[in-house]
């Protein structure tokens, strides 16, 4: 068992049969399915323990974990891949997305192949039906500048990601940060800090459900996005600051010498 599905929850568990449903209509046949129940009411866990068993194929190994305080998306997903998961590589799925039959099987080959961090095109709408088709950049494309959010965005979208768990250890998800703002965050950290292998899948593995009220699906949200990327702006130029440090003080020492 290679990979391991991490799936975050609060309260909100309306598709999630579906998420669960999608997973066992993989072609891959052996995975783990962690959820996470982020301080979620007890009737809400026992709601997802009947899903889970209803929708997930008996050689999907599942486990369900919670706690009592709720905490946040980044919190939760740093807490499955220090105590829960079990596969070598982590699989991003939020509880209302769907994945492609393939895509499971489609990252774990980029994953053995050498890369760290691995994502895909993706289907964005309110249905499958209405689905609109977003393509990421491939790695080649993607400059140092989109990473540092100086030309607004790198293209990779969290949602379709997969990377090594031993790599999310050693740069959780950042827990000053919350909501999608983390997500980039954490991509950002392993995409370009770490010096991540990057693989691509240019097809549509997941179906982004995007919710009435979220800030991508409200065109009046466009001033508090243009607030977040401003603040990314600052926050990526300071870490991109401390990480050229130590090489220009010792290139300084060694003029000095």
């Amino acid at each position: 068992m290679k990979l391991s599905v991490v799936i975050p929850f609060y309260e909100d568990i309306r598709f999630l049969g579906e998420a669960l449903a999608s997973l066992s209509a993989q072609t891959l046949e052996k995975f783990q399915v962690v959820l996470v129940g982020d301080g979620s009411p007890t009737p809400v866990l026992r709601e997802v323990t009947r899903l889970a068993k209803k929708h997930l194929r008996g050689s999907i190994r599942r486990d369900l974990i919670a706690y009592p305080d709720n905490r946040g998306v980044c919190f939760a997903r740093n807490y499955a891949s220090q105590f829960c998961a079990k596969g070598e590589f982590i699989v991003v799925l939020d509880a209302d997305d769907i994945c492609m039959p393939r895509r499971l099987e489609r990252l774990e080959a980029l994953l053995e192949s050498g890369c760290d961090l691995v994502y895909s095109d993706v289907l964005a709408g309110e249905t499958p039906e209405t689905a609109q088709l977003l393509e990421a950049s491939p790695p080649e494309a993607i400059t140092r500048d989109q990473w540092l959010f100086k030309k607004f965005w790198f293209n990779i979208r969290h949602c379709s990601a997969a990377y090594r768990r031993q790599l999310a250890q050693m740069f959780p998800y950042p827990p000053y940060v919350s909501g999608s703002g983390g997500d980039t965050v954490f991509l950002v950290h392993i995409g370009l800090f770490s010096g991540a292998r990057l693989g691509y899948v240019n097809e549509p593995l997941l179906f982004y459900r995007r919710l009435e009220g979220s800030l991508s699906a409200n065109p009046e949200a466009r001033e508090t996005i243009l607030e977040r990327h401003a603040l990314m702006v600052e926050l990526f130029e300071y870490f991109d600051a401390l990480q050229k440090l130590p090489s220009e003080q010792t290139a300084a020492a060694g003029g000095a010498g």
